[in-house]
């Protein structure tokens, strides 16, 4: 997949759906949104101090439904509808590279969801809870796929997520 980069930073996803007989489906990209609970968070540990989560997972959300900037780790799973169907048992961990230029990503490790159950996927996020269905932590990105994608029992969706920071 390609090296995503924004002009002004946030979180950039880029997937590929692979269908049970390992055919791609196909790939794409989508920016994400930043809620106020994920500025929050990075402000206050930025300024103020507080502990920083220090690892990050993604989860899917099966919802039709479009991440607001009031979403948080409490609202999400019910407004979104988290999708709760696919191996691991947990949400994926997302295992950033080294940080460069204002930028990272888990190029390196893809965070990858095997379907246990047919779904139409929405969209992702980045939470600071590994436990699907958690209502505790922080998102720090919600994004909604420009097309439901088809998660059929089998199917695989890998995900490469890259947030960056940028000066305008």
């Amino acid at each position: 997949m390609n090296k995503p980069q924004l002009p002004h930073g946030g979180l950039e996803y880029s997937l590929e759906l692979i269908d049970p007989r390992g055919r791609l489906i196909c790939r794409e990209r989508a920016l994400n949104l930043v809620p106020i609970e994920g500025l929050n968070h990075m402000l206050n540990v930025a300024l103020k101090g507080v502990t920083p989560i220090t690892t990050w997972y993604i989860g899917l959300f099966e919802g039709n439904a479009t991440p607001a900037p009031t979403i948080t780790a409490a609202t999400l799973p019910g407004l979104l509808t988290e999708c709760t169907t696919y191996t691991p048992g947990t949400r994926v961990e997302f295992v950033d590279g080294n940080v460069a230029n204002g930028n990272t990503d888990n190029a390196a490790s893809l965070a990858e969801f095997t379907s246990t159950a047919d779904k139409q996927i929405y969209g992702a996020f980045l939470s600071g809870a590994s436990t699907k269905g958690a209502t505790s932590s922080v998102i720090l990105s919600a994004v909604r796929f420009p097309s439901p994608k088809p998660f059929s029992t089998g199917s695989i969706l890998r995900v490469l997520a890259s947030p960056s920071i940028a000066s305008t």
